[in-house]
């Protein structure tokens, strides 16, 4: 079962690795040293999240608001899991519903999924790290981070209540770029995640 959750897993490093490779980059240039950008990595594996924290501490603001940031980012990640508690994961959602599989085998198939992720995720940022210079010179790598999203988020707009959180939040996002300390992305997620329950809970109240 461990074998079958890393071959469904491993296309998925098709996408992670430039992310990846990215953060490294990023990651070198604003003075992070080889081990903190893998313990940082390590620790959290949670792209955006990183990506922002580390800019605002770059940028001085208070290890609390970059804290604080990271954790409202990676507020997806809680709603993620609250739909996927039965499963053990997106993969094993597809893999499991409908059968009845001992808890171990899931198990098994997550960690199997997951294991080629993380690993190309931490290799791909020390790789980042350690060539800096080369892998920032690399046409379009700078894409790589917003087409993930895109390719992750787009799926999922599926209904009006996704469609208008989406649209709200990026209207925030964007009216809020000047605020000071990042707080327009947390005016954003906010936002979002308000307009799409209030909407969500108007329709089931409905029928």
């Amino acid at each position: 079962m461990f074998w079958e959750g890393v071959r469904d897993g491993t296309p998925f490093i098709v996408m992670v690795g430039p992310f990846a490779l990215l953060f490294g980059v990023v990651a070198a240039e604003l003075g992070l040293s080889l081990a903190e950008t893998l313990g940082f990595s390590t620790l959290v594996i949670a792209g955006a999240a990183q990506f922002a924290t580390l800019e605002l501490l770059d940028a001085g603001a208070p290890v609390s608001v970059a804290v604080g940031t990271g954790l409202a980012v990676n507020l997806r990640m809680a709603l993620y899991s609250a739909s996927l508690v039965p499963y053990l994961g997106a993969l094993a959602l597809l893999r499991f519903q409908g059968r009845e599989e001992p808890q171990a085998s899931r198990l098994a198939y997550y960690a199997g999924a997951a294991a080629p992720i993380c690993g190309i995720w931490i290799l791909a940022c020390a790789l980042g790290a350690q060539a800096q210079s080369t892998v920032a010179a690399v046409p379009g790598l700078d894409f790589a981070v917003p087409l993930t999203f895109l390719a992750m988020v787009t799926p999922m707009l599926k209904d009006w209540p996704s469609v208008a959180a989406a649209v709200v939040a990026m209207g925030l996002a964007i009216l809020g770029h000047q605020l000071p300390l990042n707080s327009g992305m947390l005016l954003a997620v906010a936002g979002g995640m308000v307009t799409g329950a209030t909407l969500e809970g108007r329709r089931e109240a409905h029928g």
